[in-house]
């Protein structure tokens, strides 16, 4: 398997960071604002989930491309 080039690492950070880390944040936010526990919970499922896709996806774009 050969090494990714930066090129292809930097991609998958800025696709990460464009994408997947500001949904992750307003997720956050929202269940932090929220009234009932029962939607924070949720929101704050919802955040976490959307950082675990975005690491996800850079790796296998990183895989794909090497």
């Amino acid at each position: 398997m050969n090494d990714p080039g930066p090129l292809v690492i930097l991609m998958a950070v800025i696709f990460d960071a464009i994408i997947f880390i500001p949904a992750a944040l307003i997720f956050y936010f929202l269940g932090r604002s929220a009234k009932k526990s029962k939607t924070a919970n949720v929101l704050n499922k919802l955040a976490v989930g959307s950082l675990i896709i975005g690491t996800i996806f850079a790796i296998v774009v990183i895989d794909a491309f090497s």
